[in-house]
């Protein structure tokens, strides 16, 4: 259960974050939680991180790419060499993946690191 709210409130925490801030600091909210909230298991809390992160950049994309009927990421992605829009697409919710991998990471071995000094 608590596994579950976590990915609920990462979702909805970095969606509203996104509005107000840059693409850049879409790692804040899952770095919070793990380093607040952490999980016992450090590969559950890299597995979480990564994919509520690539969901909220899957579904801006996805929103952005039919905002358009799919014509700048098939234009971008005939320059990068793709086979078409949606590899942009799907390449995007990696890409916001692998940052939210890092953030909820580094938030988990910070709190991991302050609780180790804690007890010595």
């Amino acid at each position: 259960m608590r596994k579950l709210l976590k990915i609920v409130f990462i979702i909805c925490g970095s969606w509203l974050c996104s509005f107000y801030l840059d693409w850049r600091f879409s790692f804040i909210i899952p770095f919070l939680f793990g380093a607040f909230l952490p999980l016992n298991n450090t590969l559950m809390e890299a597995i979480i991180s990564f994919v509520t992160i690539a969901i909220v950049w899957l579904t801006a994309a996805l929103i952005t790419d039919t905002g358009n009927g799919g014509i700048l990421s098939s234009r971008i992605a005939q320059l990068f060499g793709l086979a078409n829009g949606k590899t942009l697409v799907i390449f995007a919710g990696i890409l916001g993946g692998i940052i939210g991998l890092l953030g909820g990471l580094s938030g988990h071995f910070l709190q991991k690191s302050i609780h180790l000094n804690d007890i010595n």
